[in-house]
C-alpha cells in the first residue's frame, strides 16, 4: 500500500500544485473519498492522475470525490453521508476500452468546467464537473485521452527511475531483487516485470 499511497500523493500534487507537501498529507490523511479509493485498488494497479470533481447524477445533485486515472482503469471515488447517516464509499469505474470519447468544456471563474465521458454501448453521457482551473483539467484530460489511445507514459517516475537503476546494475542478484521489490510493491505488472527480467538476463 506504500507505493499506492505515494503514487496518490504525487497525482494529488499535480492536481493541487499550489500545496504544499504537508497539506496535501493532510487532505491524505482526512479526505475519506481518498481514503476509498487507497482501498479500491487493485494490487497491480497504480494511480496516475488524480483530480477532484463531481459526479453529476440528476440536475440538482451530485456525488464529490476525484477521479483517478491509473495503468489499468478510470475510477471516480467518492462519499456520501456524515454527521448523522454513516459515510459510505461512491465508485465508477470504466475500462479504457469503453469509453469511446473523452471531451472537456471550459469553465469561467472556476465554475461550469465539465470532463464529459462517452461510453460505448451507453447513450447517457457521464458528466463530471470540476472547480480545478482550465489549464490543470485541460493536462487531465489530455493524459486521459492519451491513455486510452495506449499512449500514456508508464505508471509512476519512480518506479520507472527503480527500474533503470535495477537494469543499468551490473550485478545481476542485486537487479533481480530490486525487479521483485518493484514487483511486490505493485510498481510493476507481470507482464513489466518479465520484459524487465528478460532484457537484464540479456544484459
Amino acid at each position: 500500500m506504500a507505493s499506492k499511497a505515494e503514487a496518490v500523493r504525487k497525482a494529488l500534487s499535480v492536481c493541487f500544485p499550489d500545496q504544499e507537501r504537508s497539506e496535501i498529507e493532510a487532505l491524505i490523511a482526512s479526505d475519506r473519498s481518498i481514503k476509498y479509493a487507497l482501498e479500491a485498488f487493485r494490487p497491480d494497479e497504480i494511480p496516475e492522475h488524480g483530480m477532484l470533481v463531481s459526479l453529476e447524477v440528476t440536475g440538482t445533485s451530485a456525488f464529490y470525490g476525484f477521479l483517478w486515472i491509473t495503468n489499468r482503469h478510470l475510477l471516480f471515488a467518492g462519499a456520501v453521508g456524515g454527521f448523522l447517516v454513516k459515510p459510505r464509499p461512491v465508485y465508477r469505474d470504466y475500462t479504457y476500452r469503453s469509453i469511446r470519447n473523452v471531451r472537456f468544456l471550459e469553465g469561467r471563474r472556476f465554475q461550469g468546467a465539465k470532463i464529459i465521458l462517452e461510453i460505448a454501448d451507453s447513450p447517457e453521457k457521464v458528466v463530471f464537473a470540476s472547480i480545478a482551473k482550465n489549464d490543470r483539467l485541460q493536462k487531465f484530460v489530455d493524459y486521459l485521452q492519451a491513455r486510452i489511445a495506449g499512449k500514456a507514459s508508464p505508471a509512476t517516475p519512480d518506479a520507472d527511475e527503480a527500474l533503470e537503476s535495477a537494469m543499468g546494475n551490473s550485478d545481476f542478484i542485486v537487479g533481480l531483487e530490486r525487479l521483485n521489490q518493484l514487483k511486490s510493491q505493485g510498481a510493476l505488472t507481470e507482464e513489466e516485470f518479465q520484459a524487465a527480467k528478460k532484457k537484464l538476463l540479456d544484459r
